[in-house]
């Protein structure tokens, strides 16, 4: 795909229509510059509670000076005051019709006040303690209120009479909600849990356990999917109240979080504490958008206006701050760009505007944690101005939605353009974002929505795998019996083991480990940091499971949430533990070896199929048993840890073993540990990486495990694929599963000459994969290498040139010094030496004589090059091209010249396998570069000959410029370009893939980048002919 991607639409409306446009959606320019942040200064103390109206128009704010305030938000105009409680404010609420607000103070006072006229409707005052928040039904008949008494309790509205009171063990309740649909009430308290009530029988429904300390604040996502609740802890946790499982946890307050709230779309979340700051969080994903600071101490309280435009936060600071929920950037970018092109309006002009749009997006695949660029060009082809033109950018990606154009007026017949950049999040992974942009003008005369999609390039990023296993011999903290699985009445130790698979370090990592509230259940802690994880690194931690002898359950869900905090990756993952309710048995210890005998075998945690399988063994592996129990061995599977396997699956050995059964040395394809959510894992048996053979064909063997079961195999030799295994082909036992975790592969691989890259694919049936690639060279001894260099900078009768004979000498002492061709296997002829006849008895004589059939032949020139009306050429441009020698006459090229057609016949002549003809020299006939013009010679010269001279096995032409070009020479270089940057790529730069040869292809690959970029796309290096695999040019010390 291009750089530059462009979408063009056209506003086409008639002056009947003009009205008929609906500028609901986005606000006007000046609107929006009104957004910036605004202080609301009035409160002597600190401020405890905002809230926003229903309909965004009025702000209410309390505190510890006792006093409730209503706040225009628009203009920032204190309205009103209203006074009447003898304690600091904690809780304020409207009604659903904003007609009333309730508030709840430390004088353990409810009030109900009229919002239009600041009157106080009633109060309920009792001795229950210090109120600390409230809240109104969605109907607006009922409030909820709790606080430090330890219960929360419902009122009727209207009367303010008390409905229901429920008390508990939960302490002071610090947030309550209702639920969307009214049916459920969550409260979040001191005692570290979220509450879940049924609001019909007054029954607790759930309580969701994580936080480390008190529930400051709860909200509900407004498709009732989810809650949030923030703590002391400095946490905000969003859980699925459908599972009751932790969904999300969002960190980075730097001390307790006191409020959050959802946005009207639930696609933000915006939060505050105890650090001073408010944070925008991304629901879908739980990274941070951004930080909105401000605030000198800690912020209490916050409130989102209904349509999301504004923030309120209220604190210490004695201000309530009123913001976008957007950095402040934006908005000074948007004031600039309104002060540099007007916010001028007009009535719709007759005749109208029509306008014109293109979107241009640079680049089209951005990199996570780079910028793109996004151009908007509007063009007015009507007759009539455009007032107020603006557009918007909407998407479902938060770092792209919501950035503004703004054009301002645009006379008919003019084009305005407008560029907004924008920083992509360095944890934004791959896949394409689908963007639009809308449109605004102050009369209505806008074009279509522009439609764009935005490919995004992620970063490498970790990945996590993991083992949970149970522990129940009695090491560490554990009781039980040993046999891996859960009884009534065991403390068992989880281990719990993350592995990165991914490509890049993890920072930070840490697991939430969590079970549903049981009483029967008691786990020891529910967090293990690991800190740094490395790839392909492994770390363990254990935590201890108490599972009580009344337990009912058959199954106990244990979720690990694994995070880190660097890419912001996480794994949310639950596994089923089955608990045994009958008598714990007892292992009879044993000591033999045994062998698998399925074609692969599952290796679990524990003696039962419902345990984790921890790893995988193929055929004819031999195992060291060291207990049984019913169908099942225990055996070893590393010196530090144990496994069970199927009694079924494996074949005793004939030898009986005696005395102290030691682990058996492993032949073959080894036993392969398995973790959950990893790709597939390939053990290689041979060849080995970096290896070097003499021979034509090599056999690649090894296997692939999975605990989700290995789909297929791919093999692929130097990009090609070679062959592609299925396991349904591989042949099971009769009522087993025909999912295969193990899958063994052998293929004969023919081998190119030079390197080779083999990649295995491994493919599991959740289509995660893995690969591994290794790299064999392939050594063939290719005889020895004879050069001819040529170069000549002065003739005898053509126009000299500075560096031909410079940059020959410099080539032969590269092949002398770095490719170390003796000296007798060398010819260099410069200048006079470069006579027509020495030229042709040194390549149609001596090199005939001398290369044999595994040789390779260099041959290097420097000099004019020149063409001359022929007719009888055999290209089709009617010019036959020569190497100008020493002694050539520039009037008679045929008598003294060297044809390409007789330097073709010279090369099918040699018997070597591989020539390799370079050439610094053009055949153009330019007046400048390194050639000359004749009499009667066409405009376009063919490369037909640069073809011609490649024909044949192993022969390969290097050319510095296409034939009508120019081959350069440059003083501040000292040498030909084409030369200069040719021995540049030898002496390392070509190097592509750093394995210390340049091959053929790689000095190519970088002539071909260098000489036109410094040429100015002037002069572009050619290259013709194909060989059998690697072509070794050079050698990088």
């Amino acid at each position: 795909m291009s750089g530059r991607g462009k979408i063009r639409v056209m506003c086409r409306y008639i002056c009947a229509g003009l009205f008929a446009c609906g500028l609901a959606g986005f606000p006007f320019v000046s609107s929006a510059l009104e957004q910036a942040t605004r202080l609301l200064n009035g409160h002597s103390n600190e401020v405890l509670a905002v809230a926003f109206s229903p309909d965004g128009r009025l702000i209410a704010s309390a505190g510890t000076d006792q006093t409730i305030r209503l706040w225009d938000p628009d203009t920032g105009r204190d309205v009103r005051v209203l006074r009447g409680h003898l304690g600091a404010v904690h809780a304020l609420a409207f009604s659903p019709d904003g007609a009333q607000l309730a508030s709840g103070s430390a004088d353990t006072s409810i009030r109900i006040w009229d919002v239009a006229s600041g009157r106080e409707l009633h109060a309920v005052t009792s001795t229950f303690g210090a109120i600390r928040a409230i809240t109104f039904s969605a109907d607006g008949k009922t409030i909820a209120s709790g606080g430090n008494d330890r219960s929360f309790r419902l009122w009727e509205a209207a009367t303010g009479k008390e409905l229901k009171s429920v008390r508990g063990q939960f302490g002071v309740v610090f947030a309550l909600q209702f639920s969307p649909d009214g049916k459920t009430l969550a409260t979040g308290s001191s005692d570290m849990q979220v509450h879940l009530w049924d609001l019909a029988t007054g029954r607790q429904r759930q309580a969701l356990s994580g936080h480390g300390g008190a529930v400051h604040s709860l909200a509900f996502h407004p498709n009732s999917q989810w809650l949030a609740s923030a703590s002391a802890d400095g946490s905000i946790r969003l859980w699925d109240l459908e599972s009751g499982q932790e969904h999300l946890t969002l960190t980075g307050h730097k001390g307790e979080v006191y409020a959050i709230v959802f946005s009207s779309d639930g696609r933000a979340l915006v939060s505050a504490g105890a650090d001073g700051t408010v944070r925008v969080w991304d629901v879908a994903s739980g990274n941070e958008r951004h930080t909105l600071g401000g605030h000198k101490g800690p912020v209490w309280s916050l409130a989102m206006s209904p349509d999301g435009s504004l923030v309120a936060s209220g604190g210490r600071d004695r201000s309530v701050r009123l913001q976008p929920p957007t950095p402040p950037t934006l908005s000074a970018q948007l004031s600039e760009k309104v002060q540099r092109r007007g916010n001028e309006v007009g009535t719709p002009p007759s005749p109208p505007p029509l306008a014109e749009a293109d979107l241009a997006i640079r680049p089209m695949e951005a990199k996570a944690g780079s910028e793109v660029t996004l151009t908007l060009a509007v063009r007015n082809t009507g007759k009539g101005p455009l007032y107020r033109f603006q557009a918007r950018i909407k998407s479902d990606d938060p770092a792209l939605d919501g950035h503004l154009f703004y054009l301002g007026k645009i006379e008919g017949g003019q084009s305005a353009e407008d560029v907004v950049t924008i920083k992509v999040p360095a944890d934004r992974p791959d896949g394409s974002v689908p963007v639009r942009v809308e449109f605004e003008e102050y009369n209505g005369f806008v074009p279509e929505n522009l439609k764009a999609v935005l490919a995004l390039k992620g970063l490498p990023r970790p990945r996590f795998a993991y083992t949970l296993q149970i522990i129940d011999d009695g090491s560490g903290n554990s009781v039980g019996n040993g046999d891996g699985r859960l009884q009534r009445g065991e403390a068992v130790d989880l281990l719990v083991t993350v592995k990165n698979v991914g490509a890049v370090q993890a920072q930070n990592t840490s697991v939430d480990i969590s079970i549903p509230p049981n009483p029967s259940l008691k786990l020891s802690k529910s967090q293990v940091d690991f800190g740094l994880l490395k790839p392909d690194e492994a770390k363990h931690a254990t935590v201890n499971l108490f599972v009580g002898r009344d337990i009912r359950e058959d199954q106990i869900p244990i979720r690990l949430f694994i995070k880190e905090r660097g890419l912001h990756t996480t794994l949310d993952d639950t596994m089923k533990v089955a608990v045994d309710h009958k008598a714990a048995p007892q292992i009879v210890a044993t000591n033999k070896l045994v062998s698998v005998g399925t074609q692969s075998a599952k290796i679990h945690s524990g003696a039962g199929t419902e345990a984790s399988v921890i790893a995988s063994a193929a055929k004819d592996q031999g195992l060291a048993v060291t207990g049984e129990l019913g169908d099942w061995y225990r055996i070893q599977i590393s010196p530090k840890e144990i496994g069970w396997i199927a009694k079924a699956d494996v074949i005793e050995s004939q030898q009986p073993v005696k005395g102290e059964m030691p682990i058996p040395t492993i032949s073959g394809t080894p036993v392969v540990k398995l973790y959950q959510n990893a790709p597939p894992v390939i053990a290689m048996a041979t060849p080995s990486d970096g290896t070097e053979v003499g021979v034509e064909r090599i056999n690649l063997a090894g296997a692939a495990a999975s605990e989700k079961g290995v789909a297929r195999v791919e093999i692929r030799l130097n990009g090609h694929l070679v062959t592609q295994r299925d396991s349904r082909g591989i042949a099971v036992k009769p009522g087993g599963s025909d999912i295969q975790t193990n899958v063994e592969f052998s293929e004969r691989l023919a081998l190119q000459e030079g390197k080779n890259q083999i990649v295995v694919t491994a493919v599991d049936r959740d289509n995660l994969s893995a690969s591994r690639t290794l790299h064999v060279t392939r050594v063939v001894d290719r005889g020895k290498i004879w050069a001819v260099v040529i170069g000549i900078s002065n003739y005898k009768g053509v126009q000299p040139l500075r560096y031909a004979d410079k940059d020959a000498l410099a080539f032969h002492d590269y092949l002398a010094n770095h490719i170390g061709i003796p000296k007798e296997q060398t010819t260099l002829l410069l200048n006079e030496q470069a006579t027509l006849m020495n030229l042709k008895r040194t390549l149609g004589t001596d090199l005939r004589r001398k290369a044999g059939e595994k040789d390779t032949i260099i041959v290097y020139y420097a000099g004019h090059g020149a063409p001359e009306a022929d007719s009888s050429a055999g290209d089709d441009d009617g010019l036959e091209k020569y190497i100008v020698p020493y002694d050539a006459d520039p009037r008679d090229l045929y008598t003294t010249g060297l044809p390409m057609r007789e330097i073709e016949t010279i090369f099918q002549r040699l018997t070597p396998e591989r020539i390799i003809f370079i050439s610094d020299s053009c055949y153009s006939g330019a007046t400048a570069g390194r050639t000359f013009a004749t009499a009667s010679r066409r405009a376009v010269v063919s490369e037909n000959f640069l073809s011609r001279l490649s024909k044949g096995k192993g022969r390969i032409v290097l050319s510095a410029s296409k034939a009508s070009e120019v081959s350069e020479e440059r003083e501040d270089l000292g040498h030909g370009v084409f030369t200069y940057y040719l021995l540049e790529g030898l002496h390392g730069k070509a190097d592509a893939d750093k394995d210390g040869i340049v091959t053929v292809d790689e000095v190519y690959g970088y002539v071909a980048k260098k000489v036109p970029e410094v040429t100015g796309q002037n002069q572009h290096p050619i290259k013709k002919g194909e060989v059998e695999g690697q072509l070794v040019l050079g050698h990088v010390r």
